[in-house]
């Protein structure tokens, strides 16, 4: 029997031109569901996506009675932090699900029914660490581990949630975050990365993945690839040994992507994700020459603003990895 699962996504302010684009994806997805609190008005119902209206201030009021100090919540962008936090603070949203997970919106989801349904099914406390996308089985237990002691002793949540600085909490990229109080309980984990993260690095689109073991993210191939979605499936289409490779994902992350454009796929049509917009395709690639004729590489002078953004960060991270930095030393 299938887990039921809940996505929660607190959003205020204005939503990216695609989002309907994401909802779309959401939709195709109905062994999932989702609950979306947001300012903003729903754009199209969806029988698997349930719709809160609720403005920023109520939604930090909410938040504070679950708390008895004094949290640091002056801008949404400031709940990155507190995700690990919904399964508690919104607790009585999600009494009848199995488990209950975060999820950005600058996602376009792929076939989560196939794909993530025999993960859900082994039971693991936590699914992910990248932060895009987490999951959480949903236990009394669990839904409050975040509250746990360091091994050093320090209640990282208090730091985290009430001071301005933006910690991180929510994902494994830095010394100390909520994965490593699930690692630190010997808790069961899912830490293999299933999607498809576009690079920030990159002007074209390359696959980016989390390296849990090593704590960074890597770039998959040095090969650009074509990536589409046929409204069902997110899928990248390779030259593999003479032949055409095709490999699912869980989802897409446009990552740091101001897109163009926005377009849905339907019957006849399929969407190809490029650098900065949405193209139609009718077919999806079997033969080598078709390959070709739709991975195209992209120019813009946004190529050269990347590059020069990287080198930057890394003069500045002085070869140390994200790992290495513990934002939370100021504090402790």
């Amino acid at each position: 029997m299938s887990k039921k699962c809940i996505l929660l996504l607190p959003y205020f302010g204005k939503f990216k031109n695609y989002f309907n684009m994401f909802l779309m994806s959401c939709g195709a997805n109905d062994k999932i569901n989702w609950l979306i609190i947001s300012d903003q008005k729903c754009p199209v119902n969806y029988k698997n996506i349930k719709w809160i209206n609720m403005e920023f201030s109520e939604f930090r009021l909410l938040v504070q009675k679950k708390f008895d100090f004094q949290i640091s919540l002056e801008t949404p962008y400031k709940l990155c932090d507190y995700k690990p936090a919904y399964g508690y603070i919104l607790e009585d949203y999600i009494r009848e699900y199995d488990y209950w997970g975060h999820c950005d919106c600058d996602l376009i989801f792929g076939n989560l029914n196939r794909m993530l349904s025999p993960v859900l099914n082994q039971n693991y406390d936590k699914i992910f660490a990248a932060g895009h996308l987490t999951l959480y089985k949903n236990t009394n237990e669990n839904n409050r581990r975040f509250m746990k002691k360091n091994e050093k002793g320090v209640y990282l949540y208090k730091i985290a949630f009430s001071n301005k600085k933006i910690f991180g909490f929510d994902e494994d990229c830095y010394q100390e975050n909520v994965h490593v109080l699930f690692q630190n309980d010997k808790c069961k984990l899912y830490e293999n990365d299933l999607s498809f993260n576009i690079s920030p690095t990159f002007y074209n689109i390359f696959r980016e993945y989390y390296n849990c073991k090593s704590h960074v993210w890597k770039t998959e191939s040095l090969n650009s690839n074509l990536l589409i979605w046929d409204g069902k499936d997110i899928f990248s289409f390779a030259k593999h040994k003479g032949n055409i490779r095709k490999k699912s994902y869980l989802y897409a992350h446009l990552h740091m992507r101001k897109m163009k454009n926005t377009l849905l796929p339907n019957q006849n049509n399929f969407v190809k994700i490029c650098p900065e917009n949405f193209e139609r395709i009718s077919y999806l690639p079997e033969r080598l020459t078709e390959w070709k004729k739709e991975k195209k590489v992209y120019f813009s002078l946004e190529i050269l603003k990347r590059f020069l953004r990287e080198r930057y960060y890394i003069a500045k991270s002085l070869g140390k990895s994200v790992k290495d930095i513990n934002p939370y030393n100021d504090f402790e």
